[in-house]
């Protein structure tokens, strides 16, 4: 009864039961063997339970957590949140559909997305002995079946098959233009970039101002003062005040090159107020802005008489005297001083404190040659009138009238002495009317003095009262007043004489207010006699003083 217990109908059949038993269990083992190489659902029994390694305690293993030692989500596989990886998973287990072994249900990472199951049944394994080979497709081509691979369709060297992204920001480094830095898609995987400079996040130190990548994003501070150069006033020079060192005054120069910090002024002269006369008072306080003086005299210089000529160029500098606004020519003095009492006036005597001669500017003649004309008096046909060498020391006289040519109003034609050169039918050319022509002529006739001295008389000054007022109807006009003598005495005193009793009369006109440099007067002497002076009448008639307007 060897074959009762399997009840084999004869040797062949006990034959082929022999071979069957060893190869379905063959085919059972390598079944459960395959199973275990696709992870197919284990036993949930208690001491089977496979490891569970979660460094970062995010939820998600280590096994499928591509952000390890950061705390993540499942569903960016472990790795914080990002706009990358938005892969679909229906069942919200963290795993997307394309790698959950089960989509539809949540499930565990251990387990491919499927609920930890009991152990395979022994016709489970069987069952597996003839399920389907292991899918073994690489759409990517990296050499990682998909069903391993968490990124498919994107060819990686990585471990799980995804494109190595170092910043973790869900954008791989081969198009994250910030490949170390966390950012965004928006961004092309960089940190916000406010101010559009290309610099971005934490490498840009002015996130709010445009600037450059060798200013760490900040605008260019060329002086290093914290202002950029766009908003610096003084871009080339550090400083604290928009930019620019402290400047007390406003006036553009700092306080530490300004020599007047408290004064504005100007950098050619330090950073001080003008001071064109280099007195220490400057021009726009300074009265005398051009001619140095003292700070207690405003910028002036001492002037006692305060005629505005300084007491160092003022010949008189206890006496107000013409200003230079009157006479450019003024020495400070009165236009009625006469220092050497010669009777040339200071203003026009040339050696004011020597006496000398009207015909040579106020100065005594030279030795021999008592009119100064450069013509000894032994040939000197005019020895008390300067005159020129070629003239035998007269006064030129072109026409021969006797009349000199600076005199002679014709010089040109003979005339007469008291026409001054001309002859009667040019009389007129002085243009007034007959009735102030007769002022000057009662003036030529009855102004007088007393004896042998060049004071007015009373009844003189009452004349000359109306030439001053001819001046006034004329205010184009000068008058030139011209004295002589007789040829009684020395002809020098003469010719002193008749200087003093001239400029008598112009000073007495002055005096009642006609500007003096509308005057002149000269002194002839004896050198031009109207009549012989061989008689009474006659020395009396060339006792003379002439009033002439000329326009």
């Amino acid at each position: 009864m060897k074959n009762s217990l399997f009840n084999f109908r004869d040797d062949d059949e006990r034959e082929v039961f022999l071979v069957a038993i060893p190869v379905i269990l063959l085919f059972g083992l390598l079944g459960y063997w395959l199973m275990q190489g696709d992870q197919t659902p284990v036993a949930a029994d208690a001491d089977s339970t496979a490891e569970f390694v979660d460094t970062d305690n995010d939820g998600v293993g280590d096994s499928i957590d591509r952000c390890i030692n950061r705390a993540g989500v499942a569903a960016n596989y472990g790795c914080p949140a990002k706009i990358g990886y938005s892969m679909a998973d229906n069942d919200g287990d963290g795993i997307r559909n394309g790698i959950d072994s089960c989509p539809e249900t949540s499930g565990d990472p251990r387990n491919n997305g499927c609920k930890l199951a009991a152990v395979a049944t022994a016709s489970a394994v069987a069952a597996s002995a003839s399920a389907q080979p292991v899918e073994t497709t690489d759409s990517d081509g990296d050499s990682l079946p998909d069903h391993l691979d968490n990124c498919p369709n994107l060819s990686a060297a990585t471990a799980d098959g995804c494109p190595l992204d170092t910043d973790g920001d869900g954008i791989s480094d081969d198009i994250d233009r910030c490949a170390t830095l966390s950012g965004s898609e928006e961004d092309s995987g960089c940190p916000p970039d406010s101010d559009g400079d290309d610099v971005w996040g934490t490498d840009d130190n002015c996130p709010d101002q445009a600037g450059a990548a060798i200013d760490n994003g900040c605008p260019k501070d060329s002086d290093g003062d914290g202002f950029d150069d766009l908003n610096d006033q003084c871009p080339s020079m550090a400083g604290s005040e928009q930019g620019c060192p402290p400047d007390a005054d406003n006036d553009g120069i700092a306080d530490s090159s300004d020599e007047c910090p408290q004064e504005a002024g100007s950098a050619a002269s330090g950073g001080c107020p003008a001071d064109s006369d280099g007195d220490g008072v400057a021009d726009a306080i300074d009265r005398c802005p051009q001619l140095a003086g003292d700070p207690e005299n405003e910028g002036c210089a001492p002037d006692a008489d305060g005629d505005g000529i300084a007491d160092a160029d003022d010949q008189c500098p206890d006496e107000a005297g013409q200003t230079l606004e009157q006479n450019p020519d003024s020495d400070g003095c009165p236009s009625s001083a006469d220092t050497d009492g010669d009777g040339v006036l200071d203003l026009l005597d040339q050696c004011r404190t020597e006496p000398g001669l009207a015909a040579s500017n106020g100065c005594p003649p030279a030795a021999n040659d008592s009119d100064g004309d450069s013509v000894i008096d032994a040939e000197d046909e005019c020895p008390a009138i300067a005159g020129i060498p070629e003239s035998n020391g007269c006064p030129k006289d072109t026409d021969g009238d006797g009349v000199a040519d600076a005199d002679d109003l014709c010089p040109e034609t003979a005339g007469s002495i008291v026409q001054r050169g001309c002859a009667e039918t040019e009389s007129l050319q002085n243009q007034i009317s007959s009735q102030d022509q007769s002022i000057l002529d009662q003036a030529l006739s009855q102004v007088a003095f007393n004896s042998g001295s060049a004071t007015l008389t009373e009844s003189s000054k009452q004349i000359l009262a109306g030439v001053a007022d001819l001046l006034r109807k004329y205010p184009d006009a000068r008058l030139e007043i011209r004295g002589h003598t007789d040829s009684s005495g020395r002809a020098e005193s003469n010719m002193r004489l008749s200087m003093e009793r001239a400029r008598s009369c112009a000073n007495f006109i002055s005096d009642t207010g006609i500007d003096i440099t509308r005057i002149v007067a000269y002194g002839y002497g004896e050198s031009l006699p109207l009549v012989s002076n061989d008689t009474a009448d006659g020395r009396r008639t060339n006792r003379r003083v002439e009033f002439e307007l000329k326009f």
